[in-house]
């Protein structure tokens, strides 16, 4: 069963996400039946996660048993170059914007990298993403990544993408690039 969290991401900043999307997992946690809560997330969609699995999920025994696989599509776990040089510019318009910054300073540079507790992260790439360099997709501890022929937003509607994350979410692993 799929479940869609939606957020305004230019209207609060990534903390207070984070919590909401913590909270709301920890809802669907109640349910009986969930035996396993697996997450995609793209872009800022990814450090959201990073910090409710840092922050927010380990305070919750039963939604920490049960947080399977994540997949995180093009994340700017180190930052993005676009946003270090858009902020002079609009910065003051999304505290995101400056959050995910690749300056040294920036929340993202700052989140500690081992999320080793997680059963297994996968993460996907876009080779033409002119937004999140490929370097600044890594994270410490993880080993399984893919790259798709596309950009930033365009990965998000590749039926490889789709093949890769179902995969990944299935075996912990993503196939052979072809």
């Amino acid at each position: 069963q799929v479940q869609l969290w939606g957020y305004r991401s230019f209207l609060s900043d990534t903390a207070t996400h984070a919590q909401h999307f913590a909270s709301w997992l920890s809802q669907l946690a109640l349910n009986a039946t969930c035996t396993r809560i697996h997450i995609v997330a793209h872009s800022l969609g990814s450090i959201v996660t990073r910090l409710a699995l840092l922050h927010h999920v380990p305070q919750d025994p039963r939604l920490a048993e049960l947080i399977g696989r994540t997949v995180m599509i093009c994340p700017p776990n180190h930052g993005s170059h676009a946003a270090r040089r858009l902020t002079p510019w609009v910065g003051w318009l999304s505290r995101p914007l400056v959050e995910l910054s690749d300056s040294p300073h920036s929340l993202v540079r700052s989140l500690p990298e081992d999320l080793a507790l997680r059963p297994a992260i996968g993460i996907i790439r876009a080779s033409r993403d002119y937004v999140v360099s490929p370097g600044s997709t890594e994270l410490q501890g993880v080993t399984q990544y893919t790259t798709i022929p596309a950009t930033h937003s365009s990965v998000l509607f590749s039926r490889r993408t789709a093949e890769q994350t179902l995969h990944f979410l299935s075996t912990g692993k993503f196939l052979p690039n072809s």
